[in-house]
């Protein structure tokens, strides 16, 4: 009782002097990889043409979903955090896309970032977007000049910032610890281990 005590009143010490206030709830618009449900909860802020966002993404994020993603110990939530106004316009295609294809066009353009990131004019980029993708290019023009949902988008960015302190993609949460930075596997490894130690320790 008195180490439960003590690990809460940590924890509120922490939060209060970081000014840091997170729900558990997704925000409307969140990519979501795994089981809700799962014991551990892990939340990107990811911007599309953030070079260091992708390389966890091709990097990092196959090998953390098959070792604890599938197996149900690990929920990844992916929130859009878009840095710039390329990064603005593409988020419009996430959120106008059925939720079952969100996935499949964020993953095809962080792994072909460095080819549509090269676009001539917008027109190149809509077709190069289109060729990665299989949307079609009128669809693409469409949501990425849509005025209402680019104000939603950075209304929303404006929020986040306000509301969690981040400032920065990608930036990622698991309970009350923060990576500004865009995490490796050893350190997945370290948050899914220290969740085995505390199991351990309550078993006792």
């Amino acid at each position: 009782m008195k180490k439960s005590l003590i690990i809460l009143f940590t924890t509120l010490l922490f939060i209060t002097n970081n000014n840091f206030s997170f729900s558990k709830e997704s925000p409307k618009g969140s990519l979501i990889l795994g089981k809700k449900s799962a014991p551990i909860v892990l939340y990107e802020y990811s911007s599309i043409t953030c070079p260091h966002c992708a390389n966890f993404h091709i990097k990092v994020l196959p090998e953390a979903k098959k070792k604890y993603i599938d197996t149900g110990l690990l929920c990844l939530i992916l929130i859009p955090y878009p840095l710039d106004n390329l990064s603005i316009r593409l988020t419009t295609i996430l959120e106008s896309v059925p939720s079952i294809k969100k996935w499949s066009i964020l993953n095809s353009l962080y792994n072909n970032q460095s080819e549509w990131m090269n676009y001539n004019n917008e027109q190149d980029l809509i077709n190069r977007i289109s060729n990665f993708t299989g949307l079609k290019k009128k669809f693409i023009n469409r949501s990425m000049n849509n005025k209402k949902l680019i104000k939603k988008i950075i209304k929303k960015r404006r929020a986040i910032s306000e509301s969690l302190n981040i400032n920065a993609a990608p930036t990622f949460i698991s309970g009350i610890r923060i990576w500004r930075y865009s995490i490796t596997m050893v350190e997945i490894n370290k948050v899914c281990e220290n969740y085995f130690q505390t199991i351990r320790t309550q078993d006792r």
